[in-house]
């Protein structure tokens, strides 16, 4: 078993490895948590707006992948204007 190995079954604390090459990392998954939460919070509007202006059965399939894909369409048709 190497000293490692044993070191982490002892219970040594991680911060005696800092040092010896191995990367800690930091939690700092903050932006991403509220990226996550916007992110839903479009969806959920894009699909209010989406079945709002479907009329069929086929329209409200598609209307929940519009939801789920609305930032992609809105990319795709900001690059047609830039062409």
């Amino acid at each position: 078993m190497s000293s490692c190995a044993a070191a982490w079954d002892s219970g040594s604390d991680v911060g005696a490895y800092a040092g010896r090459g191995v990367r800690i990392m930091a939690n700092n998954s903050n932006g991403t948590a509220a990226g996550g939460a916007l992110y839903g919070l479009g969806i959920f509007g894009a699909w209010f707006w989406f079945f709002g202006q479907a009329d069929s059965f086929w329209e409200f399939v598609w209307a929940f992948f519009q939801g789920l894909l609305w930032p992609a369409f809105m990319v795709y048709q900001v690059f047609q204007v830039l062409q």
